[in-house]
């Protein structure tokens, strides 16, 4: 029980980490000139952009836990696949 609670809320926290932290990488290194990451209109879109892919990884079952590398791997690409 405690590791679905543990690999549900690290699945949804490591989306919404990723997104964001790509986010404000790109905000501080990637763009010319640089920009405020949480003080442009790009931070709520980044959000709705988490939300849409953690529902992406709920619809396929990524919260779960499959149990073998091929059903990781194949929930992941639905998820990606689903989200572009």
């Amino acid at each position: 029980m405690l590791i679905r609670k543990t690999a549900f809320a690290l699945t949804y926290l490591g989306i919404v980490v990723t997104v964001l932290g790509l986010g404000k990488f790109h905000a501080s290194v990637i763009a010319s000139p640089a920009y405020d990451f949480t003080a442009s209109f790009r931070l709520p879109w980044a959000l709705v952009f988490s939300a849409y892919l953690a529902a992406g990884a709920y619809a396929v079952g990524l919260p779960d836990v499959p149990r073998r590398a091929r059903q990781i791997a194949a929930a992941s690409v639905a998820a990606w696949l689903g989200a572009t």
